[in-house]
C-alpha cells in the first residue's frame, strides 16, 4: 500500500494487518475458510472530515458535506473524480463475504479510487550508488523510471555550467519577486457600508459559514471567513500585491488579493500557498444580501453559487 499518508506506527499497524490476513488466509484454507482484508480510501465519514477542517460527528451527521469538503482536495491524491461513500466500502464487503469470491482468500481488496495506484516508489541502483525515490501522485512511475534510467550516463561529476548558473540565479531572482497583480482603482460607497457586516452563507462544498469584509485602509483590506472548527482573519491586498497570514490548514500561509470589479461587485482571490488551492471569490451585494459565486483554480469546484444574507445585532 502506498506510505506517506500517515505516521510510522499507523502505516506499519496497517501493513501487518494485511500479512496476517495472508498469514490467517494460509492457514485456515484447509478447512474452507476464506480471509480477506478491506482497505478503503477518503471515505466521507467523520475519520475524514476532520482532515478538512470539520468535527468528526458533525462529518458523520452531515455526509452531504463532508463529501464536497473531501471532495475539493481530491484532484492532489485520487485519479477517479468523486468521493467514496459508505456504500461503496459495504459493497465490496458484500462481495468478499458472498459466494461470487468463493475462490478469493488472502487478498486485501482496495477501495479507494485510484489513490494507491500512483505516489511513491523508490529504486535502488547500486552500481551507481544511486537511491532514486519518486514522491509524487498521479502518474505511472513504471512508465517515467526507464527515461530517467537513461538519463544517468556517468558515474561522475557533472562539469560546471557557468553560463547555466547564472541563468538559474537570474530565474531564482525573478520567482521570488512579488507578483503584481490589477490593483484596486475604485472605492465605491458601498464598501463603507458593508465594512464590519458578516454575512452568513448558505451549505456550500467548503462549508464556509460567514463572510466579513473590512475596508479601513486605503491599500489594504481584511477578511474573516468562518468554518465549522476555525476562524482565518486574512489581510487583503488592494494594491495588486498580495498580503500573507500564517492562517491556513497546518499554520501555513495564506495569500489573499482583492479588488472592486464594480460599484457592487468585489473579487478576493484566496491562494493556500504550500496546501495547494486557489480560490476566487465573486461577491454581489445588494442590501441585505450577498450572492457568492465561487471558482477553484486549482481543482474542480467551478462557478458555484452561494447565497449570504446579512447578521444583524438585535439590539
Amino acid at each position: 500500500m502506498r506510505a506517506g499518508l500517515g505516521g510510522h506506527y499507523y502505516s506499519a499497524a496497517k501493513a501487518a494487518a494485511i500479512h496476517l490476513t495472508r498469514c490467517a488466509a494460509v492457514e485456515l484454507g484447509e478447512k474452507g475458510i476464506r480471509v480477506n482484508s478491506l482497505s478503503p480510501g477518503m471515505i466521507a465519514t467523520g475519520a475524514f472530515g476532520k482532515y478538512v477542517g470539520m468535527q468528526s460527528d458533525e462529518a458523520d451527521d452531515n455526509p452531504e458535506y463532508a463529501e464536497a469538503a473531501i471532495g475539493s482536495i481530491l484532484p492532489r491524491w485520487q485519479p477517479l473524480p468523486y468521493v467514496g461513500r459508505v456504500d461503496d466500502i459495504a459493497q465490496a464487503a458484500l462481495f468478499l463475504t458472498s459466494d461470487a469470491s468463493r475462490f478469493v482468500t488472502g487478498h486485501n481488496l482496495v477501495v479507494d479510487g485510484g489513490i494507491s495506484a500512483s505516489g511513491q516508489r523508490i529504486s535502488v541502483l547500486p552500481k551507481e550508488n544511486i537511491v532514486l525515490v519518486f514522491t509524487g501522485g498521479g502518474s505511472d512511475t513504471d512508465q517515467i523510471a526507464p527515461f530517467l534510467f537513461r538519463a544517468i550516463r556517468s558515474d561522475r561529476a557533472i562539469p560546471e555550467n557557468h553560463k547555466s548558473q547564472q541563468r538559474l540565479k537570474q530565474a531564482l531572482l525573478r520567482a521570488s519577486s512579488p507578483i503584481l497583480e490589477a490593483p484596486n482603482t475604485r472605492v465605491p460607497k458601498l464598501a463603507g457600508r458593508i465594512s464590519g457586516v458578516s454575512y452568513s452563507l448558505s451549505p456550500n462544498p467548503l462549508d464556509l459559514r460567514e463572510l466579513r469584509l473590512d475596508f479601513r485602509k486605503r491599500n489594504e483590506a481584511t477578511a474573516t471567513l468562518r468554518f465549522p472548527t476555525t476562524t482565518w482573519v486574512v489581510p487583503i491586498g488592494l494594491d495588486g500585491k498580495r498580503r500573507f497570514a500564517p492562517v491556513g490548514p497546518h499554520g501555513l500561509p495564506v495569500a489573499t488579493v482583492g479588488r472592486w470589479l464594480s460599484d457592487s461587485e468585489f473579487l478576493l482571490d484566496l491562494n493556500t500557498v504550500a496546501n495547494v488551492n486557489q480560490f476566487v471569490f465573486n461577491l454581489r451585494i445588494d442590501g441585505e444580501r450577498v450572492r457568492l459565486r465561487m471558482n477553484q483554480i486549482t481543482g474542480d469546484m467551478k462557478n458555484v453559487e452561494v447565497e449570504g444574507i446579512a447578521i444583524r445585532d438585535s439590539n
